[in-house]
């Protein structure tokens, strides 16, 4: 196959990050000993690098969701040897999520989502209970009022690291709510409410960049000002609509039919948010290539 696959670059990234990782750990040995600012700096920018490294990852993840999906499909073994790597397992594993199809009817659906409410709502209320509590462990009183935490959550633990377990319950719960709407038809409602933030953000930024026109000329400082909350603006923008994106991507074939769309409502008028979804560029996997693709580079 010409086109690089999700294979092949999570291979390439996974020796640059170990790469990276290692050179910034002989760079902290070598700080602890001198202290050196110019090498501190160097680590400062290491740091960055590795940043915009793991960044990349979570991105090519998105582009290649149709192949992700392929891998965890027909070679999870192989998938799960990249999600127990040093060096690649954390940001991967961030995006296991990501895997899990939740192919219910309507009723199931709605029900398994106010499952997911109901609990995540316990949580909030159970941690709204460990910090009003005068004490800093977890009491066997407080099973009686959660005994669904009881197990995950042990008496004689600190408040803080109760308060942490739960986080990471709360966290899972989350990524099970958006594993089942971005595989249904509740996506809709969810790219409806992103797409309300992108506008927001599109007209902050219409409105800091009229803002900085109208300070030209006017002093340093207040043309500094002004280029600085644009600078701001444009970085809300900018996440705003990446995270519209990665909603979009994270299902295909939703975007794909969007992108069909003409562009064009009963008004005449393009339709902007189809319009945005034809800026989304995505890789598809044709799986019978594929296959015989990496059979080939496994055997």
């Amino acid at each position: 196959m010409k086109e690089q696959l999700l294979i092949d670059y999570l291979e390439d990234a996974e020796d640059k990050l170990r790469n990276k990782t290692e050179k910034l750990q002989r760079m902290n040995r070598e700080y602890r000993e001198s202290f050196d600012r110019d090498l501190r700096q160097e680590i400062d920018s290491l740091r960055k690098e590795l940043r915009k490294a793991r960044s990349e990852i979570v991105e090519m993840i998105y582009v290649n969701m149709d192949e992700f999906r392929c891998l965890h499909k027909y070679f999870p073994d192989l998938l799960e040897v990249f999600f127990e790597d040093d060096y690649l397992g954390k940001t991967l594993s961030k995006k296991r999520w990501l895997l899990s199809f939740q192919n219910m009817k309507p009723a199931e659906l709605q029900a398994k989502l106010m499952q997911i409410r109901g609990r995540r709502t316990m949580l909030r209320h159970a941690k709204k209970e460990l910090r009003k509590r005068g004490r800093t462990e977890v009491t066997k009183q407080f099973f009686s009022t959660f005994p669904s935490l009881k197990g995950k959550v042990k008496a004689g633990m600190s408040r803080e690291e109760a308060l942490s377990v739960i986080s990471g319950i709360d966290d899972s719960l989350r990524k099970d709510g958006w594993a089942i709407m971005v595989n249904s038809h509740l996506i809709e409602s969810a790219i409806a409410r992103f797409w309300q933030k992108v506008e927001i953000a599109r007209a902050e930024e219409a409105a800091v960049l009229r803002n900085v026109e109208m300070a030209r000329g006017r002093g340093t400082v207040a043309e500094h000002n002004a280029k600085n909350k644009l600078r701001a603006a444009q970085r809300r923008m900018r996440k705003a609509e990446k995270k519209l994106a990665h909603l979009m991507m994270a299902n295909p074939e939703f975007l794909k039919n969007l992108k069909k769309n003409t562009g064009w409502t009963k008004k005449g008028a393009k339709n902007p948010l189809e319009e945005f979804a034809r800026t989304i560029k995505m890789k598809r996997v044709k799986e019978k290539p594929w296959l015989e693709h990496m059979n080939k580079k496994l055997s």
